[in-house]
């Protein structure tokens, strides 16, 4: 992947973003052991750039990515204090843009 691509998925080949999605297909299926497993917990967004978990002014930000309407913090917040054992968040598919997700912001 280029760095085009890199910078906007929108700029991805329908091959690229057909490999993301294979990528991401996998990925959902290898997980499905954590499903329904009491202590375990998932959030996996469709952010292409990982901005939302690097620093930790990104998770408590007001425009922090959402899925669900819950920020990672949130879910990793419900997840550790036990408010919901198994916390599971997962995001759509390519082309599907979360409109949350900073990276699209036209800052």
């Amino acid at each position: 992947m280029g760095q085009m691509q890199k910078a906007d998925v929108r700029n991805c080949t329908s091959t690229q973003i057909e490999a993301l999605n294979g990528f991401r297909r996998e990925l959902v299926e290898d997980l499905k052991v954590a499903q329904h497993k009491r202590g375990w917990g998932l959030f996996i967004d469709s952010c292409f750039n990982h901005c939302q978990t690097p620093f930790g002014a990104t998770w408590h930000s007001p425009i922090s990515l959402r899925l669900g309407n819950k920020t990672i913090a949130e879910a990793v917040a419900d997840w550790y204090v036990g408010e919901n054992h198994g916390v599971e968040e997962i995001d759509c598919a390519f082309p599907c843009i979360n409109p949350t997700c900073s990276s699209q912001l036209d800052l």
